[in-house]
């Protein structure tokens, strides 16, 4: 009986995936664009940080990282409350959100980028500003006083902005859409969702099975593409 219940809940959670909008792919062109991944995200946040660890790491660590455009918004649940920001987690977080939004901004690719989201997320918790954002300019081969700059100057409010306008409404963080769709409660199997939603030639680690994640940060009912009642978390 067990078994049979895990068979169902898998073929479930396999039919609910081909039905959600970012999967309903056309025609593969080998010229294919790269699967657009936002997230919506904050520098303190525990999940945030988790899921970019878990789930962002390991595909940064592989070749599925050269399919995805990767788009991080800093912003995540603060308020613009008459032109006065307030963060979730406090003054600290508005400052490391801008130096994600800067970092961003100033890198030379995604990649780069990525190696400042990782350090920042790994080190915020533990070290001073001044050392997060030494240790990680450094590993992300950023120049440390053109990042200050940005954070301090008018780029910095400018990305901002952007950022807070560019947020869409969302019900926690992190929170990833698939060329603009939420993936939701299902955003720990991004990487299976960026090779469904790829429409050029598959990469080597998109015929490989998959483990199932969890999606840091979400409630433990399904919310992207299951069906009320087929499958539980």
């Amino acid at each position: 009986m067990t078994g049979l219940f895990i068979t169902a809940a898998l073929y479930w959670h396999a039919e609910a995936r081909s039905e959600h909008p970012a999967l309903r792919t056309g025609v593969q062109d080998s010229a294919a664009a790269a699967v657009k991944v936002t997230f919506i995200g904050e520098s303190l946040c525990p999940d945030c940080a988790a899921f970019t660890a878990d789930v962002l790491d390991p595909i940064y660590s592989s070749d599925l990282k050269e399919f995805v455009d990767l788009d991080y918004v800093g912003w995540g649940n603060a308020k613009n409350n008459s032109g006065t920001i307030e963060c979730q987690h406090g003054r600290r977080e508005c400052k490391l959100n801008k130096a994600l939004n800067c970092a961003q901004h100033k890198s030379r690719n995604q990649e780069d980028f990525f190696i400042f989201l990782l350090c920042l997320e790994k080190t915020a918790f533990s070290s001073t500003d001044d050392e997060v954002l030494e240790t990680c300019s450094s590993h992300a081969k950023l120049d440390e006083k053109s990042l200050r700059q940005c954070m301090d100057g008018k780029l910095g409010e400018e990305l901002e902005v952007k950022a807070n306008l560019a947020t869409p409404a969302h019900q926690y963080v992190p929170w990833i859409l698939v060329d603009g769709v939420p993936l939701a409660a299902d955003c720990g199997n991004l990487a299976t969702y960026v090779c469904l939603a790829y429409k050029g030639k598959k990469p080597q680690l998109c015929s490989e099975p998959q483990p199932f994640h969890v999606c840091p940060g979400a409630p433990s009912t399904p919310r992207a593409g299951l069906k009320s009642g087929s499958a539980s978390r």
